[in-house]
């Protein structure tokens, strides 16, 4: 409900999430005979860091709209 509301679809948020939890090359240098990449661990470890993660934006406001605006976001498990 809360998508439909804020003019945000799924696809955003899922990209939203891969991308600030994104394990990939932040770099390089190199000399004459080398070139080192320069990597970061990305990982979010605490659900409480996704929250204020922006996953799109209000259609008729413009308003960022954040993952903890969407519902809430807790550390658990779900199983199926």
């Amino acid at each position: 409900m809360q998508l439909a509301n804020n003019g945000v679809g799924l696809e955003a948020v899922r990209t939203a999430l891969a991308n600030a939890n994104a394990n990939r090359p932040k770099g390089a240098f190199q000399d004459a005979a080398n070139r080192w990449a320069i990597n970061d661990n990305d990982q979010i470890f605490k659900a409480e860091n996704y929250a204020p993660i922006i996953a799109g934006y209000n259609q008729q406001t413009g308003a960022p709209v954040r993952v903890g605006d969407l519902g809430t976001v807790s550390d658990s498990v779900q199983t199926f």
